[in-house]
């Protein structure tokens, strides 16, 4: 992130994610980004490698990861994290009815363990003064349907 003097946040940026394929598009879209920013800035010295140097990729295998990321704190402290974007965080609480519960108290169970994360992320937050964003498999380019069509004409 580009230094406070001119309107960045001065630190790092940390994206967590648990999808690979989703993954993909989301870091070509930032490069693609970082050289654009890297052109339009470079009289401060602003390069694609070094901004994209302060993006730390950490990628989630299972909620138990994600729990003890969030537990153990030194990655924010040794980045110096300012901003923490997590991508689909959601399908790591996604439980198959076949583990013999019944979709109701799956869904009970997973909006349970969502807040928890909303909870312990506003911690985060307030602890460390981080930003936090979680999306949900973002994509910069909508499928061409008609609702699509509509949301964009609507803007």
């Amino acid at each position: 992130l580009a230094a406070a003097a001119v309107g960045g946040l001065g630190g790092g940026a940390v994206f967590l994610h648990a999808d690979t394929p989703s993954y993909l598009a989301p870091m070509k879209r930032l490069e693609e980004l970082s050289h654009s920013f890297a052109a339009k800035h470079a009289a401060l010295g602003a390069t694609s490698g070094l901004l994209m140097s302060f993006v730390h990729v950490m990628q989630l295998h299972s909620a138990d990861a994600l729990w003890q990321t969030l537990k153990d704190t030194e990655w924010l402290r040794t980045k110096q994290v300012r901003l923490v974007v997590i991508d689909s965080v959601a399908g790591l609480f996604r439980t198959s009815d076949e583990e013999g519960g019944s979709r109701a108290a799956a869904a009970y169970e997973r909006s349970r363990q969502l807040l928890r994360l909303a909870a312990r992320l506003r911690q985060l937050s307030d602890a460390f003064d981080v930003a936090v964003l979680v999306v949900n498999q973002v994509t910069d380019k909508p499928l061409d349907t008609p609702a699509a069509a509509s949301v964009s004409a609507a803007e």
